[in-house]
């Protein structure tokens, strides 16, 4: 007969072995050849790249196809299903929107690239700093970012446009330091799903690295 206390060792053992076996939390997109990768809620869904591609290959405007042509890697997350329309749209939304995406920049784009155009990489902060008035823009957080494998700023800010909703986006905007190529990643939501997920949303941020291309 197994003694009470074996028995009881067994469980605990059991339960431990359970424990140290549970499924991950987090899912780590990564875009291995640059050293590129993040972390997203394991539940949360994808927005795969052939989605948003063939969204964005619809757009009329030139230079929007122009940048998408030298597009590396995209890919975009929410905690329930999202459509690509909505991962581009400058809407606020009622849950959280994660857009990573990896591009190649022109010879053009290169020699003007510096701090302020890449804060200016999603929407005209530059000029909404200049005046907040233009679309009730509070910068909330402003930093410079380095990795070994690109440097850049992180800009967290909330505003509105056309007197709607205010919207808050934590973003962050890198270049490699062969100033060929742009890392942004973007999570926004509306001011009261930023509260909501707040804790979420700064891991999620916190969590990116890059680490450059392979030597």
């Amino acid at each position: 007969m197994i003694s009470v206390v074996r028995r009881t060792f067994i469980v605990f053992a059991l339960v431990g072995a359970l424990v140290g076996c549970s499924a991950p939390t987090d899912q780590y997109p990564k875009l291995s050849s640059d050293g590129l990768y993040f972390k997203v809620p394991r539940s949360w869904s994808e927005v795969p790249e052939n989605v948003l591609a063939t969204f964005e290959a619809k757009n009329t405007d030139q230079a929007a196809l122009d940048r998408l042509a030298v597009v590396r890697w995209q890919a975009a997350y929410a905690p329930s299903r999202v459509s690509a329309s909505q991962v581009f749209s400058a809407k606020p939304s009622d849950l959280p929107i994660v857009y990573i995406r990896v591009r190649d920049l022109y010879t053009d784009e290169r020699d003007a690239v510096s701090l302020n155009t890449l804060r200016d990489a999603i929407f005209p902060i530059t000029k909404w700093s200049a005046d907040p008035t233009l679309a009730h823009f509070t910068s909330l957080l402003d930093e410079e970012l380095s990795f070994k494998g690109g440097a850049g700023v992180h800009e967290r800010y909330s505003f509105s446009q056309d007197s709607g909703a205010l919207q808050v986006v934590d973003q962050s905007a890198l270049l490699s330091p062969d100033r060929n190529t742009l890392y942004l990643l973007v999570v926004r939501c509306s001011e009261s799903c930023f509260q909501k997920n707040q804790k979420a949303i700064e891991a999620i941020s916190a969590s990116l690295v890059v680490r450059g291309a392979r030597g």
